[in-house]
């Protein structure tokens, strides 16, 4: 059963501090949803993560390198996210036998539904 608390999170926000050096523009925060999730919602940062002035947006983690294929600053940003959410997880999934086994879910969002990103 999926599940991440303070003590988790607490690790993988000094990964992502460090991680994030290199991209100081760049602005985010991280949350616990359900004990079950942790979400990176990206709120200010460079152009290439602007997703053609769409304001908000929820990256799909499993398909990064397809959906920003051209766009590979982006994509570098944001799998060093995805790689820093992911300290301490495991999946067992076996998606045949609908069968769900995760240390727990990670989510990148960029931007807000009620603040949209911004381009600094």
């Amino acid at each position: 059963m999926a599940y991440i608390n303070q003590d988790k999170k607490k690790i993988i926000a000094a990964a992502l501090k460090v991680a994030m050096k290199a991209y100081p523009s760049i602005k985010y925060s991280l949350s616990i949803q359900h004990n079950s999730s942790i979400t990176c919602r990206i709120t200010q940062g460079p152009k290439f993560l602007d997703n053609d002035g769409k304001g908000s947006v929820d990256v799909n983690v499993y398909w990064i390198d397809s959906h920003y294929q051209n766009n590979p600053e982006a994509a570098t940003v944001l799998n060093k996210i995805l790689e820093c959410l992911n300290i301490d997880n495991y999946d067992n999934s076996d998606t045949q036998t609908d069968y769900f086994d995760v240390g727990h879910y990670s989510h990148i969002e960029i931007g807000k539904w009620n603040k949209p990103y911004t381009v600094v």
